[in-house]
């Protein structure tokens, strides 16, 4: 979750990092809470803020785009463990460990340090209200009906405790990562946000690993605050994006132009009804064509549909032998595809959120940091060690 603010006529970002993570104090200030997004005036380039029963280190930094969800001893980031979830993601195909194999390439080559990085705070229970029936979410600590939501039939077995504080606390991180993306994006022109993405779940239920629909709460959080009017989804992960189209299918203020195979999970017919603009593709789509569809539909969504902010749904499940995705796009392929997105956003002026989303290959993580580092060296983002 991360605070908006303005500091000597600069635009800068705010964000907590857990308590747990405060090592030594600065300034203690009086006991407040911030709601999402709350505007604040601070004066110190290091502050301690209250939050949930603790004080919690907030640093102030002039370039803050980066969000990512991640684990630090002493801070000391530990890259290796970030996205474990107790094994439970080893039992579904999703890689729920490239997210910090990401954050480590980029900072390993000197894109990224971190000071130039985010971690959001978790959504807490009254943020999910916003997005997501109150029976939803309680029936999440039920062992059966998680397991169905994130397709792995040992996870009945394994006590509520266990699998809130290893999984569903992570997957309600990654949510606030999304509402801080959108957040920074519509301040900074861009951002992207290591992790989120979680375009199965929606208002009443989960599926497909998607257990918070990450993308419906950051657009209804906007919506409420009056932030934007008009918001474009462009959903270029292999798979339907069935949660945000049931949520905001009936909805004017929102475009959604899914690029999908129709041949795979989920199958979702009716949420099919809700995409303003659907693009199939298949094994057969060439990286040529499947960029050409790409730029001319998107190009015309952007020309009809005047949004104010952009939602980049980058999954990489599109690569050639992913296991669940059955496209067969090269990486060099997805680091055009993610040019060709945030250039079209660049020339239309629209902020654009990058989410990472689906992908199952342990290359994926490689093919996502080449494709920031990408966008980096065309100037169409600019990072910062």
């Amino acid at each position: 979750m991360t605070f908006i603010s303005r500091c000597e006529n600069k635009m800068i970002a705010l964000a907590f990092l857990a308590p747990s993570l405060v090592t030594s104090v600065d300034i203690l200030l009086d006991k407040v809470e911030l709601p999402l997004l709350e505007l604040i005036e601070p004066e110190q380039k290091t502050i301690y803020c209250y939050a949930s029963g603790e004080y919690a280190l907030m640093h102030v930094f002039e370039r803050t785009i980066i969000v990512v969800e991640i684990v630090v001893q002493k801070r000391r980031f530990v890259c290796q463990k970030i996205g474990t979830m107790f094994g439970i993601e080893k039992c579904h195909p999703f890689d729920a460990g490239k997210w910090g194999r990401v954050y480590a390439m980029l900072k390993d080559w000197h894109l990224i340090s971190d000071e130039s990085t985010v971690r959001p705070l978790e959504a807490t229970k009254n943020d999910l209200l916003i997005a997501h029936t109150n029976l939803y979410l309680s029936s999440l600590y039920s062992p059966c009906v998680l397991a169905k939501v994130v397709e792995v039939p040992i996870a009945c077995l394994i006590p509520t405790c266990i699998t809130d504080k290893y999984f569903l606390k992570r997957m309600r991180y990654q949510c606030g990562g999304t509402v801080a993306a959108c957040g920074l994006a519509l301040e900074r022109g861009w951002a992207v946000n290591l992790g989120g993405g979680f375009h199965h779940a929606h208002r009443s239920f989960g599926g497909g690993f998607c257990v918070y629909a990450d993308i419906s709460l950051a657009l209804k959080i906007l919506f409420s605050r009056k932030l934007i009017e008009k918001a474009l989804i462009i959903d270029l992960d292999a798979h339907q994006g069935n949660g945000h189209e049931r949520d905001f299918g009936d909805d004017e203020k929102v475009f959604i132009l899914d690029v999908y195979n129709p041949r795979i999970y989920p199958w979702d017919h009716k949420a099919q009804e809700g995409i303003s603009r659907s693009v199939h593709v298949g094994s057969m789509t060439s990286d040529v064509e499947y960029l050409k569809l790409v730029k001319r539909n998107l190009s015309t969504a952007l020309t009809d549909f005047r949004c104010d902010l952009v939602i980049f749904n980058a999954g990489t499940d599109s690569l050639e032998n992913d296991p669940l995705g059955g496209l067969s796009l090269s990486p060099e392929c997805i680091v055009r595809r993610d040019e060709v997105v945030f250039r079209l956003c660049r020339q239309n002026s629209t902020p654009i959120a990058m989410l990472t989303s689906g992908g199952y290959l342990m290359k994926s993580a490689e093919v996502i940091a080449n494709s920031i580092k990408n966008l980096h060296e065309k100037e169409l983002i600019e990072l910062r060690a």
